[in-house]
């Protein structure tokens, strides 16, 4: 009767052991489990779709072979960058562009499903680059320096509505360096009395020419 019980005993440890290493195996291979890590968002993917539904920071249950995940950063980023435009008077000015953004998280999904990941580049980049030449193209290269604040707040505007568009948040934008290809204009504009004045009042800007 001992020698029974305890080979019953004998499997049930096995059968245990057995369905504790299969749960291993099936979380190790499987991976039902997801982390979403702090700052990002899990974009679920059913056979490739993107859905409208988004993961939240912490373990997310996942069907295996169905669904897949993936992670957005939806921390603020910074984006330095240089952009070409033309003034009025047709003048060339490398500006130099300070951006900072973050993405929705409610909307991500949808970010992700139109750009891929490669958003930066491919939408936030042309967009401020177009926008910089719409309103550059509204003032001279006086003008530019002589009415700074408002060439920063309007370039400000139009970029942030347009990314808002797309699901990203401009937290802050300002153009940091202006360089004009022509010293002779630079050197006309410094003698503009509200230009110095402007370059003073709304530093850092750095104005010089190639």
């Amino acid at each position: 009767m001992y020698i029974l019980l305890e080979i019953n005993l004998s499997k049930k440890h096995l059968k245990w052991g057995l369905s504790f290493l299969f749960l291993l195996l099936f979380l190790f291979f499987l991976r039902p489990l997801v982390a979403v890590p702090f700052g990002y968002v899990g974009i679920i993917l059913e056979h490739g779709k993107v859905q409208k539904t988004v993961m939240g920071e912490g373990l997310h249950l996942r069907v295996p072979g169905y669904q897949e995940i993936v992670y957005l950063d939806c921390r603020v980023h910074s984006l330095e960058m240089q952009t070409l435009a033309s003034s009025r008077d047709l003048q060339t000015v490398n500006a130099a562009i300070s951006l900072y953004y973050h993405v929705d998280p409610s909307q991500a999904g949808e970010l992700y499903q139109k750009e891929g990941i490669s958003f930066e580049d491919n939408l936030i980049t042309p967009i401020i680059q177009e926008s910089l030449q719409t309103v550059s193209a509204c003032y001279s290269s006086r003008e530019l320096l002589a009415h700074y604040p408002q060439v920063v707040a309007q370039s400000s505007k139009i970029i942030t509505r347009r990314l808002a568009e797309s699901h990203i948040i401009v937290d802050k934008f300002n153009i940091t360096s202006l360089v004009f290809t022509s010293p002779a204009i630079l050197s006309q504009l410094l003698t503009n009395r509200d230009c110095s004045q402007n370059i003073g009042e709304f530093a850092p800007l750095d104005v010089s020419f190639l």
